[in-house]
């Protein structure tokens, strides 16, 4: 299953907000790139997306219509395929759900 976070957009004197939840367990976890499992969380250096985590995008990308794209892993080099753009991240929540931000 895939989850997102509970997202609301409030008008307040002249301003838009976006305002979202936390994932559960992120505050309490110092490495977060231990909770990454697709996209990247360190500005596009490294690019995380396991197999299961992929198989999820993938379809999010066919109903969305999106590109599936080859991004290169800066840290080794390697070549990782990422359903959308290179700015979405797929998070472990403490809760053992799989949670899509900045899609």
């Amino acid at each position: 299953e895939l989850h997102h976070l509970a997202t609301c957009l409030v008008d307040l004197k002249g301003h838009r907000m976006i305002c979202q939840s936390i994932i559960p367990g992120i505050l309490h976890n110092s490495d977060l790139s231990s909770l990454a499992e697709y996209g990247t969380i360190d500005d596009k250096k490294t690019i995380v997306a396991t197999e299961q985590s992929h198989e999820k995008m993938l379809k999010v990308a066919e109903q969305l219509n999106l590109k599936v794209n080859k991004v290169i892993d800066q840290t080794n080099g390697a070549s990782v395929e990422i359903a959308g753009s290179t700015e979405v991240k797929g998070i472990k929540g403490s809760d053992k759900r799989f949670y899509v931000v900045d899609l």
